[in-house]
């Protein structure tokens, strides 16, 4: 099996504890912030779809240990994203931050909408209100746009070490 996979599933378990840290130092204010938007364009942009198709599986039924969402779920929409970054990807610049970062923005808005739609079982008197999902929305905007340029430099920067020819992958990518 291609080991390639290792490198982003070790960096979204990295990403995944800092959500989880900073959403423990939050609780207090009633505010969470979710990030998984990011894991998704170095793996869905930069390599080819075995290896970032088994991580962000990997990382999905990771991310849905922690969460009181179907097990298998996020797993499902981060591999929808990746099947949908594949698509367009030909029309996009691939290898440059301003495509890695709205990628990360727009995959992350998407995740926070339709992760209340995975969540089951969650009474009425329970249901957060406009404001505070807005106040949500905006600090994990907010916080995916201050993480990803280190996020996604440490992943490229990791998978160079590991012997990654991200060149190489870029052209096996047309």
């Amino acid at each position: 099996m291609d080991p390639r996979w290792i490198i982003p599933f070790a960096a979204n378990l990295l990403l995944m504890t800092i959500g989880r840290e900073v959403n423990h130092y939050l609780a207090p204010f009633s505010v969470s912030v979710m990030i998984t938007g990011l894991m998704l364009p170095v793996a869905a942009l930069r390599l080819t779809s075995g290896p970032s198709l088994f991580a962000l599986v990997l990382t999905g039924l990771a991310v849905d240990a922690f969460t009181p969402t179907a097990f298998g779920a996020t797993s499902v929409i981060l591999a929808t994203g990746l099947l949908a970054l594949r698509t367009f990807r030909q029309r996009i610049v691939h290898d440059s931050f301003s495509t890695h970062l709205a990628v990360g923005l727009v995959a992350n808005l998407i995740f926070f909408v339709v992760q209340p739609f995975l969540v089951r079982g969650v009474p009425a008197y329970e249901t957060p209100t406009i404001m505070r999902i807005l106040v949500d929305l905006v600090l994990s905007q907010a916080l995916v746009a201050a993480l990803a340029w280190w996020f996604f430099a440490l992943q490229e920067r990791a998978l160079v070490l590991w012997g990654v020819n991200l060149a190489e992958e870029s052209r096996e990518l047309h």
